[in-house]
């Protein structure tokens, strides 16, 4: 909302000090949308209710899907992966410790997770690439009795295995707005427990902003299994 917006720009006013450089407030204006965008991940995190040591798997590495993880491992994972068809997508994931990259290119996804949790299934997946494709076999990545998250919001309408949700006993959650939570972002970051300047990766002039959104154009979402 305009007023959540607002709050949030005299937060960020609140953060400057006095007499910084332009440079300085240039960099936490970069910061900004991205503490905005993490919301979304603890929003996320909050709704799996992670267990201390869950082993979680997040599907789509783009910025939602990075703070995701980094929400997940702030709850309490012990570990996250991570799948992407995108190289660089995943090498920025990971920079960060306790993140797992799994490129979709080489590997299934679902074998690499029943490889690396004994073929039991992640504690909790978190569905973030907002692919309608991405719900093939995603039951087969949960454990029984563990939780599946629905960030992405996908364009197309979905097929859902309700034979497969039922017989493992999944739980599932979804999320679309978040509420009460920037205060609590603010505070994981200056934790130092959350690092947003690997995620930005490029700065445009306003001029130029439409170049900013080329790679995405360009990208074709495909199947992550």
């Amino acid at each position: 909302s305009a007023k959540g917006e607002a709050e949030m720009l005299a937060e960020l006013a609140r953060l400057v000090p006095d007499g910084s450089s332009f440079e300085l407030l240039q960099r936490q204006l970069r910061l900004f949308k991205a503490r905005e965008i993490l919301r979304i991940g603890m929003q996320a995190a909050s709704r799996a209710r992670i267990t201390p040591g869950d082993v979680a798997a997040v599907i789509g590495a783009g910025p939602i899907g990075i703070m995701v993880a980094l929400a997940a491992l702030a709850g309490g994972c012990s570990r996250v992966y991570i799948s992407d068809f995108s190289a660089e997508k995943l090498k920025i994931a990971g920079q960060y410790a306790g993140i797992i990259p799994v490129d979709l290119k080489r590997d299934g996804y679902a074998a690499v997770i029943a490889r690396e949790t004994a073929g039991w299934g992640a504690d909790v997946v978190f569905e973030a690439s907002g692919s309608a494709r991405a719900y093939d076999g995603i039951f087969d990545l949960v454990r029984p009795g563990g939780t599946l998250v629905l960030v992405g919001l996908p364009v197309d309408r979905v097929g859902f295995d309700v034979a497969a949700a039922c017989s493992r006993e999944v739980r599932i959650e979804t999320v679309f707005r978040y509420a009460n939570i920037f205060d609590r972002a603010l505070n994981l970051i200056a934790s130092g427990k959350v690092d947003l300047k690997p995620l930005i990766t490029s700065v445009f002039a306003f001029a130029d902003g439409i170049k900013a959104f080329e790679p995405n154009l360009a990208h074709t979402q495909l199947a992550p299994f």
